[in-house]
């Protein structure tokens, strides 16, 4: 079991409890990030602190709606992992990924293909700087942006003055992306 509190400054606003019947279950990293997010409805709620009747209906839908958004962030999370390309393993050559993202949502992806008939393996890593929502929405954006570009099987340096065109749109403030792309020529040896 884990209790992690809601609160900013010195007010306390609740707890979210967190329980399994093994031990051990929770890592560092899944507290921490429930400890960010616990901290972020703290923020939120000592903001809107005065204009929050204390009516226990009121009370009871804020703690349903909190409940709904760990629960739909969660269920983003799975499906985020499902999203990532499967391992290639052919005769001419073995990709294997080796992220997995830090949080259930974040700044970070990566996807790759393998086009078999030319012997050329092309991908991507994208990295949006910052944390929560705003970056996961912005990395989901450009998650589309870089795989059309990708199924295309135009080379980077035709696409990426697209997406650049296209990302301005989903541009936050103060927010910046990397973004690693590759082509190797696996039959000649070389990146393209």
């Amino acid at each position: 079991m884990a209790l992690i509190p809601i609160k900013a400054s010195v007010n306390i606003f609740g707890l979210i409890q967190l329980n399994d019947k093994n031990k051990d279950i929770f890592t560092e990293n899944q507290i921490s990030y429930i400890e960010m997010i616990a901290k972020n409805l703290g923020l939120a709620l000592l903001a809107f602190q005065d204009r929050i009747p204390a009516d226990p209906a009121t009370v009871n839908a804020v703690r349903t709606d909190t409940y709904g958004i760990l629960s739909a962030i969660e269920r983003v999370g799975a499906k985020r992992l499902l999203s990532l390309p499967e391992d290639i393993v052919d005769e001419a050559i073995t990709a294997q990924k080796l992220y997995y993202p830090f949080h259930l949502i974040s700044g970070d992806y990566m996807d790759f293909s393998w086009d078999k008939e030319n012997g050329v393996l092309k991908g991507f890593l994208i990295d949006v700087c910052g944390h929560g929502l705003q970056t996961a929405f912005m990395t989901a954006s450009l998650q589309v942006l870089f795989q059309k570009a990708l199924a295309s099987g135009e080379p980077w340096l035709k696409t990426l003055p697209v997406i650049n065109k296209h990302a301005m749109r989903y541009s936050l403030d103060g927010s910046f992306v990397a973004a690693l792309c590759f082509e190797f020529d696996i039959l000649q040896r070389m990146p393209r």
